[in-house]
């Protein structure tokens, strides 16, 4: 937990650890109480067997009742974004507003032939062969081409936190039967939906169709931006982001008691 204000909750996708959005963090920190969490055995813990996203919004509800936290703004990132749905949807009382990055309603038919591409190469023991496909997948050609040396820096921060290939597997199983289509009229919290033109993992018709599912929804599209738009593109999403908190009035507020303990 960082700052002190209103509290925003932060979901990383699939694959990613908190420390994802640190430039997110950093931006925001001055105006807000900040939670950036791991998803179930993303956080140095052993893979915990089968689960869904439903499973995983629970997880992020417990976290937060723990915590004292009685609402927040929650900010999902892909397969994060999936989760802050269910969350919503599950516990409407926990969820002030939505942020979904690069998300969708429902994995469809190409979404889970990815899925079970990157589930192959996990499944064959050597994790950097699947780090580098999943780079080559999730930032933009213009991020590897311009911004080679910051490819090279995030990869060797992910090497170097062990990244956990048995828990990668549980998670795509997870991804592979989200389906909140049906559901989503029922959110009616303020939701700002971000995505990439450059997405090829998850394009813009997922934007699109959230946009026409969700009530109160707003789409922002960020050019020459690719599905990691959390990590590659900050500087670009942060505008809309705190454009958004500014017209849905997420005032600074005293943090509740015994909220001092992080993650």
């Amino acid at each position: 937990m960082s700052g002190q204000g209103a509290p925003i909750v932060l979901i990383p996708g699939l694959g990613n650890r908190r420390f994802i959005w640190l430039e997110i963090i950093l931006a925001l920190e001055e105006r807000y109480r900040v939670y950036a969490c791991d998803l179930r055995s993303h956080s140095g813990k052993a893979a915990s067997g089968k689960f869904t996203i439903p499973d995983l919004a629970e997880d992020i509800a417990s976290f937060m009742q723990a915590l004292g936290i009685e609402d927040a703004v929650v900010m999902g990132h892909s397969q994060g974004g999936f989760v802050a749905l269910e969350l919503a949807l599950a516990r409407p009382p926990l969820v002030r507003a939505l942020v979904l990055a690069a998300s969708a309603s429902y994995t469809d038919e190409y979404g889970r032939a990815l899925l079970r591409h990157w589930r192959s190469l996990a499944e064959m023991g050597d994790p950097q062969l699947l780090i580098d496909d999943l780079f080559l997948w999730n930032f933009s050609p213009h991020f590897c081409n311009e911004r080679a040396r910051e490819m090279r820096m995030l990869k060797s921060m992910i090497r170097k936190e062990a990244f956990d290939v048995a828990a990668f597997v549980q998670h795509t199983i997870a991804c592979e039967t989200h389906e909140t289509r049906s559901r989503l009229s029922a959110i009616k919290v303020p939701t700002l939906l971000l995505g990439g033109d450059a997405d090829i993992v998850m394009t813009l018709r997922h934007n699109r169709l959230l946009h026409d599912l969700i009530p109160r929804s707003e789409i922002v599209t960020l050019p020459n931006v690719g599905h990691q738009l959390v990590a590659e593109s900050p500087a670009a999403a942060l505008p809309s982001i705190t454009a958004f908190l500014d017209r849905i009035a997420v005032s600074p507020a005293e943090p509740p008691q015994g909220a001092s303990e992080g993650v």
